[in-house]
């Protein structure tokens, strides 16, 4: 019976008989067809019998002018044969075959086994090889392999005279996504091959965050296309970009191609203009109201609340004031998402201003807010507590009986707080709590529970302030009749204009601005001498 290798075989006798079992482990009677079909069963002893049978092959063919076809075929039944032990000769043709096609086939192989352990030797094809069909396939199994040892070599490969070499190579960074290749990358975004600026670009887009900061300083920089091209790279990476695009915002002469690219990955086309108008001129209208703001509120989205955070130092201090308010009510238009952004931000922010800014604005999206409020009311830190109470009273009603434990705290601050946030609460039993507190012997507990009570118009109020007329303290006995006058009980107007003329001077904002809801002509004499001061 012949065998594959024919008389030459066996010519050596018993020992070459021996030989070949040792060096190839194929006797005679098993045939290059056999060989193939058995690479690719499950088999797991065929495919190694298959396996020996090729190496075999392979070894005595390798370099070979006539036999390069059958090479390839051999050399794709090691690899169907799927064993751990096909990289080996993946590797030995790499390194001796003379054909490059072969070679090829080699470095894909590789790249599909993710054969580690041929890390240097597809280095060496892509820095070395002279075919550039075969650098460009080493480029790309570098990246398949997905060793961040390979990242050496592939910066050199950047600079290959051929650009489909260069283009492979930056598509193999892509895959391996260090932040180390960005500036690497960069260079490419100005080579002179269309081919290779994509594939730069589009590895810059893959590794994301990490090429942010080196984009941005082209957006910074005085270079028109430079900034028009990286916009356009920071709009398609999306939320990794966000960040970076709203801390340099503020800046005028980029701001309208800034807006865009934030439009584009935030689908928000609105709150960007008024962010601006806002950020250079505080959004104050003549009469004092916040036109952006109050647009804002209408349109903005949770990411015009991030930003607002973001840019806090560059909001004026005459808009910060109002911002509660629209952050607040942005915030309630989307519900869980919305509180649990702002919660976040009061946890983890490290402005203290931003963070009281969060808690307070959790008070606009209802009584859904209070589980959440409940952490912040704990606080040992007195703003952050302030702030949660301040913003039980924007919740309501649902809020009192949270609220009503701090109503008598014997931490004054809180006590005074909590009475005046009282009178935003519409409820019955938040009034007689408010009743009780008139025989404080604190007067300014006393004059915020009158305010209180003015504010909420419960007529039920009406007796028990009555009897604070006599009040031996005179602001309180004046806040009473303030707070009577809230009520609708207006007999007292003449002892509270008398009060207020008697000073002292200037007397307190809110006295003057009941004598306006007052109405009668008793005032006249008075505001003419209050404005004469």
């Amino acid at each position: 019976m012949k065998c594959l290798f024919g008389n030459r075989a066996l010519s050596i006798g018993g020992i070459g008989f021996v030989l070949l079992i040792m060096l190839g482990g194929v006797g005679c009677g098993y045939s290059w067809k056999q060989a193939l079909q058995d690479a690719k069963q499950k088999d797991v002893t065929k495919r190694q019998k298959s396996f020996r049978y090729f190496r075999k092959y392979l070894t005595e063919e390798l370099g070979k002018r006539n036999s390069v076809n059958r090479r390839k075929d051999a050399l794709d039944a090691i690899y169907q044969t799927g064993l751990p032990r096909a990289a080996g000769i993946m590797r030995m043709v790499l390194m001796h075959e003379k054909a490059s096609s072969l070679r090829l086939m080699a470095l894909r192989g590789l790249a599909e086994l993710r054969a580690k352990g041929a890390l240097e030797e597809v280095k060496d094809a892509l820095l070395e090889d002279r075919d550039p069909r075969v650098r460009m396939t080493a480029a790309a199994a570098l990246g398949g392999l997905g060793d961040m040892r390979a990242l050496g070599a592939l910066y050199k490969a950047l600079k290959d005279p051929k650009s489909s070499t260069r283009a492979a190579a930056a598509r193999a960074l892509a895959v391996l996504k260090s932040n180390t290749s960005v500036k690497h990358l960069m260079v490419l975004l100005d080579d002179h091959s269309q081919q290779v600026r994509d594939a730069a670009r589009l590895a810059m887009l893959e590794i994301g965050k990490g090429a942010v900061p080196y984009l941005i300083r082209d957006v910074k920089g005085s270079d028109a296309g430079r900034r028009r091209r990286a916009l356009s790279m920071l709009s398609q990476m999306g939320r990794p970009a966000f960040d970076a695009l709203i801390m340099v915002f503020p800046e005028k002469k980029t701001r309208t191609k800034v807006a865009e690219a934030l439009s584009n990955i935030t689908q928000d086309q609105d709150s960007w203009e008024y962010l601006g108008k806002l950020i250079d001129a505080g959004g104050k209208s003549e009469d004092g109201e916040s036109k952006e703001l109050g647009a804002l509120m209408q349109v903005g989205t949770l990411w015009a609340i991030k930003a607002i955070f973001m840019l806090w130092d560059s909001i004026p201090l005459t808009a910060r004031s109002q911002l509660r308010a629209t952050i607040g009510k942005i915030a309630a238009r989307f519900d869980e998402k919305g509180r649990e952004l702002l919660y976040n931000v009061a946890k983890t922010n490290s402005n203290l201003a931003i963070r009281s800014t969060a808690i307070f604005a959790l008070g606009y999206t209802g009584n859904d807010a209070l589980l959440r409020l409940e952490v912040f009311l704990k606080s040992k830190q007195p703003a952050i507590k302030y702030s949660a109470i301040r913003a039980l009273g924007d919740i309501g009603r649902e809020a009192f009986s949270t609220l009503r434990p701090f109503m008598t705290s014997s931490d004054e601050k809180v006590r005074l707080l909590a009475l005046h946030v009282a009178g935003k609460v519409q409820d019955s039993t938040c009034v007689d709590v408010l009743i009780e507190q008139l025989e404080d012997k604190s007067s300014k507990v006393r004059m915020a529970a009158l305010s209180s009570l003015g504010r909420l118009k419960d007529l039920r109020a009406v007796k028990p302030v009555r009897k604070m007329l006599k009040d031996p303290d005179a602001k309180v006995m004046l806040k009473a009749v303030q707070a009577l006058i809230s009520l609708g009980d207006q007999e007292n107007v003449p002892m509270y204009i008398t009060a207020i003329k008697r000073g002292p001077y200037p007397p307190d904002a809110s006295y003057v601005r009941t004598l306006g809801k007052i109405g009668a002509r008793e005032i006249i004499p008075v505001m003419e001498k209050l404005m004469l001061r």
